[in-house]
């Protein structure tokens, strides 16, 4: 019997698992409005092909609409850019899929967000009668609106509001009160104004 210990080879295999990268800018959870643009970047991988796609899907429905995409090194991270602009409030979910198809192996995602109904729009505000009432000018007068937070002022020579005294009586942002003083007028003319809410 040898008195050495036999040494057989052996094969050690040790399996590295690929390197994930999962970025959105901004992060989520996200939340947004209907009918208002949303727009992000991305990095994520690896990616075999070195492209990737974003795909988003609305609430309620099982198709994917594609709203992004991006490239890199193949093997390595992708990075891309996309954008929405959701028609419907409820849960919206978004992904990246790898290469150019929705049912691609998902890089990043899915990621739900929230999507909030369109808020309604104020009440119109009604214009009183003027105060203050000068040769030059005088206080234009309007009831408040329910959600109003700014209201605009303009201020014409006809009622058709086609001719403006100035283009600064054009919209004006009248801040969130109900009265605004209107001056540098003409005397023996006849003006006209109204309020809109926003």
């Amino acid at each position: 019997m040898s008195r050495w210990l036999r040494l057989l080879p052996f094969l050690f295999v040790i399996a590295i698992a690929p390197v994930a990268y999962a970025d959105w800018t901004p992060p989520g959870p996200w939340n947004g409005t209907v009918n208002v643009n949303f727009a992000f970047t991305f990095s994520c991988g690896p990616s075999p092909s070195g492209s990737a796609c974003a795909w988003i899907q609305a609430p309620g429905s099982s198709s994917w609409v594609q709203c992004g995409g991006g490239g890199g090194a193949p093997g390595g991270t992708v990075s891309g850019s996309g954008s929405y602009t959701p028609n419907a409030a409820g849960t919206w979910i978004l992904k990246v899929a790898e290469g150019s198809t929705s049912s691609g192996t998902t890089l990043l995602g899915p990621t739900n967000f929230t999507v909030a109904a369109a808020p309604s729009p104020p009440s119109a505000p009604v214009a009183q009668a003027a105060t203050g009432i000068t040769d030059t000018g005088f206080t234009a007068q309007w009831s408040a609106s329910s959600g109003a937070t700014q209201y605009s002022l303009d201020v014409a020579t006809d009622s058709s509001f086609s001719s403006y005294v100035s283009s600064h009586w054009q919209g004006l942002n009248t801040g969130n009160g109900t009265s605004w003083p209107v001056t540098g007028l003409t005397a023996n003319t006849t003006y006209y104004y109204r309020v809109e809410a926003g």
